[in-house]
């Protein structure tokens, strides 16, 4: 299992980029996209993590990822 821990801002990032095209397709009588959230793990900068709606895309900053044992295959 694979843990990903947000941050309060991260959350507010996250969900203040999905509320506006939510909301403009639901309006439009359209399918609601799809949110992605992307992890980057290692690099220079650490576990980045990305919110990513077709091609628009929102940076939230450095993420804590934890790698936990065991689990179901």
């Amino acid at each position: 299992m694979i843990t990903i821990e947000l941050n309060d801002e991260q959350r507010e990032l996250l969900w203040g980029f999905a509320r506006p095209h939510t909301a403009a397709h639901l309006a439009a009588g359209v399918e609601p996209p799809t949110v992605v959230l992307q992890i980057e793990l290692g690099g220079p900068y650490g576990n980045e993590a990305s919110a990513v709606i077709g091609s628009a895309r929102r940076g939230l900053g450095e993420v804590v990822v934890q790698v936990h044992a065991g689990g179901t295959h």
